[in-house]
């Protein structure tokens, strides 16, 4: 039982340190690209804590080119309605992204990144580039054996 314990122990403790890179890679971003970005946008950004979700939205948009359905997001994002909605409210206040209407269908929503929605998309992609640098660096220095012990383990836990 306590090698249970001690799986949790390192799980959790993966989960912290990951979303801890994941900041220090993001602010590290902004700052880098403060150049981008009014001193207004800097403060917003700065001060709101991006969900890793938040992040998958506005890839997902910029992804989708021109305009993203609204309706589309809950099931190809695996986020429900209600979230969604609270994203999208978020993002849009902090002028990441528009809400509108096709002239021929007034009820579906579709959404669009502004410039600002879209530098901070190309700074989810390059935060999963960086934190991947970062842990196949570790994982170098690792013997093989090592890392297919601990896959295999991982994978028996998760089925």
């Amino acid at each position: 039982m306590t090698e249970i314990v001690e799986i949790e122990r390192a799980a959790r403790d993966f989960d912290h340190h990951a979303e801890m890179l994941r900041r220090q890679i993001l602010d590290q971003l902004i700052a880098d690209q403060l150049d981008d970005f009014s001193k207004e946008q800097v403060q917003q950004l700065a001060k709101h804590r991006f969900s890793h979700s938040e992040m998958r939205l506005l890839s997902y948009v910029k992804a989708a080119g021109s305009e993203a359905a609204y309706q589309r997001l809950t099931k190809d994002l695996d986020i429900s309605q209600g979230m969604i909605s609270r994203y999208v409210k978020r993002l849009a206040e902090l002028g990441l992204l528009e809400r509108y209407h096709k002239e021929n269908d007034k009820k579906a929503v579709y959404l669009r990144l502004t410039s600002t929605g879209s530098i901070v998309a190309d700074m989810h992609k390059q935060m999963h580039e960086k934190e991947n640098e970062h842990y196949a660096a570790i994982l170098a220095e690792l013997p093989a054996e090592h890392i297919a012990n601990a896959l295999e383990v991982l994978k028996k836990l998760t089925l």
